[in-house]
């Protein structure tokens, strides 16, 4: 029998006498199966708002971390020549993981603390409200389809969220695997 069929079956059978006991039962069942409510991540375009204006992810890629081990997922507001940063800087987000964690189908939490990091970036802009600040995000990364190489072409999906202000990014976008 089903998950949602149980659930069903014991709302129904307690429907005229909700119990602190039914209504904890009902909540143990559908944490254990995992409904948590969390709703997936979007799959329109990349956007939202870094460093308090508008952002529209047109292009992003992935690199080696200088002091190996890792990678990261760079997200900008600008088009990419190739494998090259750009020179304007442009605004990105960006995610930090352990290499061993690209991998297709996968879903991360995104904490300071924890082995992904991210942050969204003003991109050299230094004065005035959309100043080059960094700001550490917390959220998702979702790995929809990983890279094996350089120069594949692989699809992720966040959503990140400022730890301090109201900057966000949802969304899905096209990776370029940059590795060497």
């Amino acid at each position: 029998m089903n998950v949602a069929r149980v659930l069903h079956l014991e709302c129904a059978m307690h429907h005229r006498s909700r119990t602190p006991s039914s209504i904890a039962l009902i909540v143990a069942i559908a944490a254990v199966c995992g409904c948590s409510g969390s709703s997936p991540i979007s799959g329109s375009p990349l956007q939202g708002t870094v460093q308090g204006a508008p952002f529209r992810a047109q292009s992003a890629a992935l690199f080696n971390e200088p002091q190996g081990g890792n990678v990261y997922v760079v997200a900008f507001d600008t088009t990419l020549s190739g494998c090259q940063w750009p020179a304007s800087g442009g605004r990105n987000v960006q995610v930090h993981l352990p290499a061993s964690d690209w991998k297709t189908d996968a879903l991360y939490s995104v904490d300071s603390g924890g082995p992904l990091t991210a942050s969204l970036d003003g991109g050299g802009v230094t004065s005035g409200p959309n100043s080059s600040v960094s700001a550490s995000a917390t959220g998702q990364l979702e790995v929809v389809l990983a890279t094996a190489q350089s120069n594949d072409t692989g699809v992720v999906r966040l959503r990140l969220n400022a730890e301090v202000g109201s900057d966000s990014v949802e969304g899905q976008v096209t990776v370029t695997d940059c590795r060497d």
